[in-house]
């Protein structure tokens, strides 16, 4: 999701189409809280459009909001890139919009913290109209890497640390504060007066990178931009020129950000002084670039943040259409393609019965532990049972021999009790199955 994100600003543009969207407006006078589902899936009279090579739909037959995971949680999918083989999985509850996957033609990062197959919460449902929303979580990814057509899984990130932040612009403000409204209007495809929902994203724990998301009520994504901190520890990261100018080189993609008011901005001790800053593109020379100041909460200072790269450097183009999404691949197990592949916590455990009620065992899928590409896919020979009456433990037993299977002992009294599965091997030793059942 976060730094291979900056790809959606790449491809080429494609022609508009003649034909304009007609989306909805937010209710006038606007409520307490907004549905930022209504921003991030378009309506139906918008579903048929590709906004800036990129669409949320839900996933083709057989599925549609059905989730492939056999969770309870409505399953969309985002495509990037005019290309159906470059997208992301999104699950949705009452509360939040959970990234699952992010696909790629030579790689696919899964997104799970508790093993539960939701996802990680990438946007937060209920925002207030006024003011912000801030979510704090810990993201867990799963890598798996594409070679000679067979998946392999990579490497396991236990815990990226996330701070987002959510605030609505609606359309009656008169101020352009993302700097994006000439942008859209631009297009000629009706998308002036919409209504915004910004995402920042502050993952980046050292308050070096902040990205923001912005998405169209009734519409979807409609803007990406990458900022990077240039005032952070007094500006070190900017090369200062004797003519009072700097230059800051972007960590993403070597862009050189030119500050032409460098010296005024680094001499300001409040940061009252907003920098010039400008960017030479291919198309375009000495091109302007968006400063916002922000106050990062990973690092709770205020800093100047410059753009690095924003999709509104090209023209937004809009066309009527399906964009789809791949999600067979001949390599991976169908029907589910990306939804089989495993990761390094045990899975899906199922209780049997003896033919008296009482409990008989529990099997679980097998996990995978981080491997290389030769190696493919090495799976767990030991886990951890561990089962608890209450908070009480009441036993703790090793399955060994690559066994996925375990017996209750005959001598457990009658009540309810909590079974948790763990993999004693990988990095991830918080994160196991569980299941409850009850003695009879």
């Amino acid at each position: 999701m976060k730094k291979t994100f900056f790809l959606f600003l790449l491809f080429l543009s494609i022609q508009a189409s003649a034909a304009t969207l007609t989306h909805g407006n937010l209710p006038n006078p606007i409520p307490e809280f907004i549905d930022a589902l209504k921003f991030f899936v378009p309506s139906s009279s918008n579903a048929q459009w590709i906004i800036g090579g990129s669409q949320t739909l839900p996933l083709p037959p057989p599925w549609g909001t059905k989730d492939p995971e056999n969770t309870s949680l409505k399953t969309f999918a985002t495509t990037k890139f005019n290309d159906p083989r470059y997208f992301e999985i999104y699950k949705v509850d009452a509360n939040n919009i959970y990234i699952r996957y992010e696909t790629t033609p030579t790689w696919i990062r899964g997104f799970d913290t508790k093993g539960d197959k939701r996802g990680e919460i990438f946007v937060a449902r209920k925002i207030p109209s006024l003011g912000s929303k801030f979510v704090r979580q810990n993201f867990s990814t799963h890598v798996f890497l594409r070679s000679n057509n067979n998946w392999y899984f990579s490497e396991s990130h236990p815990a990226l640390s996330d701070i987002s932040e959510y605030k609505l612009y609606p359309a009656s403000d008169p101020n352009d504060r993302l700097a994006i409204r000439t942008y859209l209007k631009n297009c000629n495809c009706g998308l002036d007066n919409l209504d915004i929902l910004l995402h920042l994203s502050y993952w980046q724990s050292e308050g070096k990178i902040v990205e923001y998301y912005s998405y169209g009520y009734d519409v979807g994504i409609v803007a990406w931009r990458w900022t990077e901190n240039i005032t952070l520890n007094n500006g070190k990261a900017v090369q200062k020129k004797s003519d009072g100018s700097g230059v800051y080189t972007c960590y993403l993609l070597n862009h050189e950000i030119t500050i032409k008011n460098w010296a005024a901005v680094i001499g300001s001790s409040t940061k009252s002084v907003e920098p010039e800053a400008y960017i030479s593109l291919k198309s375009k020379n000495d091109t302007r670039v968006y400063v916002s100041k922000l106050n990062n909460p990973n690092i709770n200072q205020s800093d100047w943040y410059v753009t690095c790269q924003d999709n509104t450097w090209n023209p937004l183009t809009a066309r009527q259409g399906v964009l789809g999404v791949d999600l067979g691949e001949s390599s991976l197990p169908l029907p589910q393609g990306i939804f089989a592949l495993p990761f390094e916590y045990p899975a899906n455990p199922k209780i049997s019965y003896n033919k008296d009620g009482r409990p008989h065992t529990i099997d679980w899928d097998r996990a995978v532990v981080i491997s290389t590409g030769s190696q493919k896919m090495k799976y767990v020979q030991s886990y951890k049972v561990v089962i608890k009456q209450g908070a009480t433990i009441k036993g703790t037993y090793m399955v060994a021999n690559g066994n996925n299977s375990f017996t209750i002992p005959a001598d457990f009294a009658r009540g309810n009790y909590k079974a948790s599965i763990f993999a004693a091997q990988g990095y991830r030793q918080d994160i196991a199955a569980t299941i409850s059942f009850a003695i009879h």
